[in-house]
């Protein structure tokens, strides 16, 4: 997790209309030789599996516990492709999410924390 970004900060920011979404963190490939090394690739979607689960957590003790979803479905709430995590709560009407995503090698790993617009 980056330790700069707070996400229960992160989220509330959202939440009060700042911005539809915050980044939390991002992976940004050197070139395309790191891009390709599968090794790496396998490292960081590790590392961001795990950062998802501890924000969630954090996130839990904000906002109540969340619905995990389904990333095989149509995640419309979500303006990502690629999602490999994603979960979600209800406050006060509004829905939050939060959401690691990876839609291809060469582009950026990236966690994010959101509202549906």
């Amino acid at each position: 997790m980056n330790e700069t970004t707070d996400p229960v900060k992160a989220a509330q920011s959202c939440l009060a209309g700042s911005d539809p979404v915050a980044l939390l963190r991002i992976y940004q490939f050197e070139d395309d030789v790191e891009a390709h090394d599968d090794a790496l690739q396998k490292r960081l979607r590790s590392d961001f599996s795990e950062s998802f689960f501890e924000v969630a957590n954090v996130l839990d003790g904000a906002f109540g516990p969340r619905t995990e979803l389904d990333v095989e479905d149509d995640l419309e709430m979500i303006p990502l492709c690629g999602v490999f995590h994603a979960a979600s709560w209800n406050v006060d009407g509004t829905g939050l999410f939060l959401a690691a995503a990876h839609e291809d090698r060469e582009t950026p790993l990236l966690l994010i924390v959101g509202v549906e617009t």
